[in-house]
């Protein structure tokens, strides 16, 4: 679980910036959400979507301040205020804060202008103050792509199974580009679903936003072998997971914050530094990105930082700084450059890692021991116990099976779990170390409903249509069984009715895993569910 060992030894607060999440006023642009899904099937190229995005983005900071947002109030000086007041607030005499991405940004202004506060900080995927990422794309996409191509030419499971990678995407890229392939997406938490289309320049894109964590890190080699050969499940897989984030966004405050306090230190020297040279990287910006960025800028309007914004920071505060070798949006050397103003910095790189490292066990056991001394240098000797990405797994050879039992107001439910799959709450239970291989099994016995009504329920919130395959009989009790094809997946409902409630087993699989689930977990499942 994320933060599940700091949340065991210390107090843990989540601080929700202004202008996010639920803050009232949100800085979303419900608009530029509603652009990307109407774009999903257009398949244009990053030049041909510059025009919408600008007149979108203008439209939301009108709307913003017809609503009384003044986007001068949000950038990362009124956060770490809040922060600073928050702490206050809650009666902590100082506090250890970790931040992340662009809480690292925030974490630096905060070590400046409030230190008194501060005991230590974990800086994790390290935004460094010079940078501005929408300007240089290409260069750190470039290095993260190269580090995917060295590791998997390096591991013996990947080299052999994909080979060649780095030819196979770019050839796959250029044939896209010719004949862009279509297939649906869909919202998970909403069910909704939306036609897409895949060019050169998404294949691009989708690469760049796996590289983020390990377990897409991992599935990326067989994507490219999927598409090669015309199957689009793994692509439906990603690009789901991007669309059920949309939600998620508040394009108003990254913007406020960026125009505010990285933009206005870009000069046309550090705009041609985020170009490569390599047309297959280039072509990740739009040719006039500094007009479009400078259009959007003046739309927000959020005012010019003071230029110590743009200045290395200088601190003596203990400082934990991570990173991920693979982090494609804040790569390692930007956080590693931080210690040249850090005297009690020190700097751990984690390897087959992503954006934010502490969603790794290590990461989190390092932190623990930083945080009891923050004096003394922390053990990393975990880092060696990092496993490779699973580029080729196997998930149903040798299944082995435990007991599990809860019980909630709700729902209840004994029965059997796959061993060493990671809990994802009541009767939930997940494999996702391979993105284009997650597995998820969901158990419960409802008291109240019946089957009829509970299948209805469920396909309602999924948004899909089941259809009913043979009944099997296990366990003593005869269970209907229910078929639905998502995108990117395959779900399997098993319902069976006894002793007054309603026994419900769910299994959703890859299209290619679906076979070996069924034969490895229906009937152990079944069994210890329906008896």
């Amino acid at each position: 679980m994320l933060f599940g060992s700091l949340v065991e030894a210390h107090d843990v607060v989540i601080f929700g910036q202004r202008g996010t999440g639920s803050a009232e006023p949100t800085l979303a642009c419900p608009n530029v959400g509603e652009l990307d899904l109407e774009l999903l099937d257009d398949a244009l190229d990053a030049d041909a979507e510059v025009d919408e995005y600008g007149e979108a983005y203008a439209e939301c900071a009108s709307d913003l301040r017809d609503d009384g947002v003044d986007p001068s109030a949000y950038n990362s000086v009124q956060n770490a205020h809040d922060v600073e007041a928050l702490r206050q607030a809650l009666g902590y005499d100082r506090s250890n804060v970790l931040g992340i991405s662009y809480g690292t940004r925030l974490g630096q202004t905060l070590m400046r202008l409030h230190p008194e506060g501060v005991r230590a900080f974990i800086l994790d995927s390290v935004l460094a103050l010079e940078r501005q990422p929408t300007f240089d794309i290409p260069t750190v996409a470039k290095r993260a792509f190269e580090t995917l191509f060295a590791e998997c030419a390096a591991s013996a499971p990947c080299s052999s199974a994909y080979p060649d990678l780095e030819t196979r995407l770019f050839d796959l890229v250029d044939q896209l580009d010719t004949n862009p392939v279509s297939f649906t997406v869909a919202d998970v938490i909403t069910g909704a679903q939306y036609p897409a289309a895949l060019n050169g320049t998404g294949l691009m894109d989708a690469v760049f936003g796996a590289l983020y964590s390990k377990s897409s890190i991992a599935g990326l080699p067989e994507l490219v072998e999927q598409l090669e050969s015309g199957e689009t499940s793994g692509i439906e897989t990603l690009l789901s997971q991007e669309v059920s984030s949309l939600a998620f966004f508040a394009e108003g405050m990254y913007w406020s914050v960026g125009c505010h306090e990285e933009v206005p230190f870009l000069t046309s020297d550090s705009d041609l530094a985020g170009q490569t040279g390599d047309a297959r990287y280039d072509r990740m910006l739009p040719e006039d990105n500094e007009t479009f960025i400078a259009t959007l800028c003046a739309a927000f309007d959020p005012g010019v930082a003071a230029p110590i914004e743009n200045e290395l920071l200088v601190s003596d505060i203990p400082t934990l700084l991570l990173a991920g070798v693979y982090d494609p949006i804040t790569p390692p050397a930007d956080t590693e450059s931080l210690l040249a103003g850090l005297s009690g910095g020190q700097y751990v790189e984690f390897p087959h890692t992503g954006h934010a490292a502490m969603t790794d066990e290590c990461a989190q056991q390092i932190a623990l021991e930083f945080l009891s001394d923050p004096a003394v240098v922390a053990d990393a000797a975990c880092l060696a116990d990092i496993d490779p990405p699973d580029w080729a797994p196997d998930l149903f050879v040798d299944v082995a099976f435990e007991p599990f039992q809860y019980e909630t107001d709700l729902f209840s439910a004994t029965g059997v779990a796959p061993t060493g799959w990671d809990s994802g709450g009541d009767g939930t239970f997940v494999k996702a170390d391979n993105a284009l291989h997650v597995s998820v099994i969901l158990q419960q016995a409802v008291a109240g409903e019946t089957g009829d009504l509970l299948v209805q329920n469920v396909s309602s919130f999924l948004g899909f249509d089941p259809v009913e395959l043979d009944a099997i009989e296990a366990g003593g009790s005869r269970w209907r069984h229910l078929e639905a094809p998502t995108p990117g997946s395959v779900i399997d409902m098993f319902v069976a009715e006894r002793d007054g409630a309603t026994l419900f087993v769910l299994l959703q699989h890859a299209p290619a895993d679906r076979d070996a689930a069924l034969d490895a977990l229906m009937a152990p499942l079944l069994e210890a569910m329906g008896s």
